[in-house]
């Protein structure tokens, strides 16, 4: 299936779009690529996240998970797919940096084929399996520091992450790459670094820097960015197509 969707994936989306009465991407750079490949306007809606869910890792005192009691704090936390779009030349950059911090990825493994670094012999890096979304707020309550470790390159340039809301959710502080336009847009919120080393030291200054003000405005950004606001717009959308 994958390899028929890579062979003509591609000219049956906009095929489809030439002929849909509206059409919407996720990210700022799908909608201009569709745009100007269809020759049709495609709108904007991008992604969002469960904000009632994830506000409790700020609001409320969780219970930290059993498989997180064990390792010590401060930690660096990840949540998400480990897979392509995963820069582990910047993981083990930052495990390197920061031995006195642990860092933590919580998700499905997708790595293979996609690193030579034997990541399971790195000291201070820890995997904890897939999780289902409504344990995430509890890891992410006890994490100090929230990454988001993308590659920059032309599968994440067209990148949204939902996970950017669910991370400004709880509050904490965030160094992401600035992998795509859309997540740069959250630049005064996060520290956004491309350069490895400069990545390593975003993460201690985020941790220096944190302050309670911070973390309200963080949470209070997620809030605007739920599923309900994204499903009013998309009526207003399709109200105006129609």
């Amino acid at each position: 299936m994958e390899a028929y969707l890579q062979k003509h994936g591609s000219e049956a989306e906009i095929t489809a779009i030439q002929h849909a009465d509206l059409s919407i991407a996720t990210s700022k750079q799908l909608q201009k690529d569709l745009t100007q490949l269809s020759g049709k306007k495609v709108e904007l809606l991008p992604n969002a996240a469960d904000y009632d869910l994830f506000k409790t890792a700020f609001t409320d005192k969780l219970e930290k998970p059993e498989d997180l009691q064990k390792i010590p704090q401060p930690i660096i936390g990840y949540t998400g797919n480990i897979c392509h779009r995963v820069d582990y030349d910047l993981i083990q950059a930052i495990c390197r940096s920061h031995p006195d911090k642990n860092l933590v990825m919580v998700g499905p493994r997708n790595h293979s084929g996609h690193t030579d670094i034997d990541l399971d012999e790195i000291p201070n890096l820890h995997f904890l399996g897939p999780k289902r979304l409504e344990q995430l707020p509890s890891y992410l309550a006890h994490f100090d520091v929230l990454i988001l470790p993308f590659l920059i390159n032309e599968v994440t340039k067209s990148i949204y992450p939902l996970k950017i809301n669910e991370y400004l959710a709880s509050g904490k502080p965030i160094v992401a790459t600035p992998f795509s336009e859309d997540i740069e847009a959250f630049g005064h919120l996060i520290s956004l670094e491309a350069d490895h080393l400069l990545f390593a030291e975003g993460i201690a200054m985020e941790l220096k820097g944190n302050s309670a003000e911070k973390s309200i405005k963080r949470n209070e950004e997620a809030s605007k960015n739920t599923w309900e606001a994204r499903a009013e717009t998309f009526w207003t959308l399709l109200n105006q197509t129609l």
